[in-house]
């Protein structure tokens, strides 16, 4: 579930320096202590407006700094320089343009940083129209980046200027998919404005926004995505509802809350691709009271079987006495229903 881009580290610091020796992070979130910086990188890192204008002309602007990244002084200064140099850089034939290693712009940076400023610079450069939609290595948009880190004044000033919103990286997210799963609202809200089919797509895998939200019981994304009509059947390749996935979560307060919200919605004995319904998730999660909400509130199906030959009962473990109490109930409650089909259907003699 989880986007290899997306499980980076925050963004780093501004850089540190002790003495003439210095290690900064930049955005990819690593250490350049490896070469050393070059004067020039350095100079950015302590927006030193004169020396960087001593080292940067018009012939070697576009130069890239021979480390791990070859990032040119306009890719260091949209990660950590003045806007003041940014703009100078630009005036001076900087291409915005121009790629690192990993297939990051100047865009993704600014967009990743939250640096509005620059990026209004960037989109305003008469010499080079920028690609709002360039792709990172991984697939990453300046847009993604932007939901991801929850930024809306980014996110915005993107949507107004071109950036897709179905836009997908490598594993078929797009930004909504990613400001569901980071809890960003007021991002995916925009989005949403903008674009409401996007609040409906599926991954790659075939989950939707809703099923993240519920997986991340994000309890205010998922009801906003359910004003906007988000279904809760199944499309994943393993038919997994959104069911499933709250009875397979750890908060059971918050996913009774969710349940709730689905209503007519809620469907207790979809099965997925290993027979399982949500009632036996819940069973084999011990969330009692969610079991009985489903079996009492929503007569979930307790004879059903799984691929295994199990029903609810089974998969109940007897690891404690909270447990067994709730096998106790499950076995009550499959007694009286089949009391209750005797006395509807009798036996014929």
């Amino acid at each position: 579930m989880l986007n290899a881009e997306c499980d980076q580290g925050s963004v780093a610091d501004n850089a540190t320096h002790v003495g003439a020796q210095s290690t900064p992070i930049n955005s990819h979130g690593k250490t350049d202590a490896k070469p050393p910086l070059c004067p020039t990188a350095l100079a950015i890192s302590r927006n030193d407006v004169e020396q960087v204008f001593r080292l940067v002309t018009v012939d070697n602007v576009n130069n890239p700094y021979q480390d791990e990244y070859g990032w040119t002084p306009l890719l260091w200064a949209c990660d950590r320089g003045s806007s003041e140099i940014v703009s100078g850089l630009l005036h001076l034939g900087a291409d915005p343009r121009v790629r690192d290693t990993l297939g990051w712009t100047c865009a993704h940076l600014a967009a990743r940083l939250d640096r509005c400023d620059v990026m209004k610079m960037l989109l305003e450069t008469a010499d080079f129209d920028i690609d709002v939609n360039s792709l990172s290595v991984q697939m990453w948009t300046p847009l993604m980046w932007s939901a991801t880190e929850g930024l809306a004044d980014m996110t915005r000033m993107l949507l107004d200027n071109g950036a897709d919103p179905m836009a997908r990286d490598s594993n078929g997210f797009i930004s909504a998919h990613q400001a569901s799963q980071n809890n960003h609202l007021d991002v995916l809200m925009q989005i949403g404005n903008h674009t409401n089919s996007a609040l409906h797509a599926v991954t790659g895998e075939g989950w939707t926004c809703l099923m993240i939200a519920a997986k991340n019981m994000h309890l205010d994304v998922f009801a906003y995505l359910l004003e906007q009509n988000c279904s809760a059947d199944p499309v994943s390749v393993h038919r997994v509802s959104v069911v499933h996935v709250l009875a397979s979560r750890s908060d059971e307060d918050v996913a009774i809350a969710m349940l709730s919200m689905l209503g007519d919605a809620c469907s207790c004995d979809e099965a997925d691709d290993e027979g399982m319904t949500p009632l036996m998730y819940s069973c084999r999660g011990s969330m009692s009271k969610l079991v009985a909400i489903m079996v009492e509130s929503h007569s979930a199906d307790l004879f059903v079987r799984n691929n295994r030959g199990q029903t609810a009962l089974d998969c109940i473990s007897d690891d404690d006495d909270d447990d067994r109490g709730m096998k106790e109930y499950v076995l009550s409650k499959m007694m009286s229903a089949m009391m209750t089909r005797e006395a509807h259907d009798p036996i014929t003699m």
